[in-house]
């Protein structure tokens, strides 16, 4: 059930829980939500979250540990999600012993992200981007910010004419 590293295809797309262990590419998570209790782990992963509404809640030590590509055209993307017209539709929860070691940029810019009780992140070289980022009680987040290591949009070549 869970996709094991070498198994699974660039592109892929899970849609029941997304924990396990993902070998480099690009990978469609449908129905993101619920409590991860497992860890998420990948190198060279971007996860593409197509749903538009959702909670998922990395507690009881569940964890995502992985990076993102360090080349191609999603270079420094972790997680990303379209933009929905409601703020905090889309829902990302670390608390109760869960946490975040990863590498590379989250950008949910719909969701609120929270981390609370005694969830960590430790988020390497990254970036974050929510509509809403919140920390309180124990919760401890720790970013070390690599422009190099997270996404630059694309600059097209300009062309002028002079005389």
């Amino acid at each position: 059930i869970y996709p094991q590293a070498g198994h699974e295809t660039s592109g892929s797309v899970w849609s029941s829980g997304w924990e396990g262990d993902y070998a480099p590419g690009v990978y469609c998570i449908s129905n993101p939500g619920g409590n991860i209790h497992g860890g998420i782990t990948g190198s060279d992963v971007t996860f593409y979250i197509t749903a538009t509404s959702f909670t998922v809640k990395f507690n009881g030590h569940g964890y995502i540990a992985a990076t993102a590509p360090t080349t191609g055209i999603y270079k420094g993307v972790l997680i990303f999600s379209a933009v929905t017209p409601t703020p905090c539709t889309q829902n990302l929860e670390v608390r109760g012993e869960g946490s975040m070691p990863l590498t590379g940029t989250i950008f949910l810019p719909s969701a609120c992200i929270d981390y609370r009780g005694n969830g960590t992140g430790d988020l390497t070289n990254s970036m974050m981007i929510g509509y809403d980022v919140t920390s309180n009680g124990n919760a401890e987040v720790h970013i070390n910010y690599n422009p190099d290591d997270n996404y630059k949009r694309p600059e097209p070549p300009d062309v002028e004419l002079t005389r």
